[in-house]
């Protein structure tokens, strides 16, 4: 008890060790129900098959293996409800795409034109280099013959 209030896996472990050299074996178990938290399984594991044993160990272990399969049960509905939820995110989004409504502006014209960019030939509002009226004009020039973003 007192190396379980310690919180100090190190003791523990020592303790384990001492149990198993002193060949006290329902203290080894003892010890393996009282210090569970503090004891890694790798290190009982070890102890119990290098020293016979197994069977004083053995409910340390289907505890230890109830906790890990429990967890990674845990695990594994966590990822698939993340990636149910983004399928259906998914979906939603399509079918959002698909009626003409857009999330961030509310219900699109699903006749209006849809503009990624600005332009081919640099400018502004579409028209780029000056309204067709050769590239000066102070307005973005560039382009194809005077008519920039066309």
């Amino acid at each position: 008890e007192t190396a379980s209030e310690s919180s100090a896996p190190p003791l523990a472990e020592e303790l384990l060790n001492f149990f198993v050299d002193q060949k006290l074996n329902s203290c080894f178990a003892a010890t393996l129900f009282t210090c569970y938290a503090l004891l890694r399984p790798d290190v009982v594991m070890e102890l119990a098959w290098r020293n016979g044993l197994n069977d004083f160990a053995m409910p340390f272990m289907i505890q230890t293996m109830r906790e890990m399969s429990s967890k990674l049960d845990g695990l594994v509905a966590k990822e698939r409800a993340a990636e149910e939820a983004a399928v259906a995110e998914k979906k939603m989004a399509e079918e959002a795409l698909a009626s003409g409504y857009s999330a961030d502006y509310g219900q699109a014209d699903p006749n209006s034109m849809v503009v990624y960019g600005g332009g081919m030939g640099g400018g502004g509002m579409g028209m780029g280099g000056g309204m067709g009226m050769g590239g000066g004009m102070g307005m973005g020039g560039g382009g194809y013959g005077g008519y920039g973003g066309y």
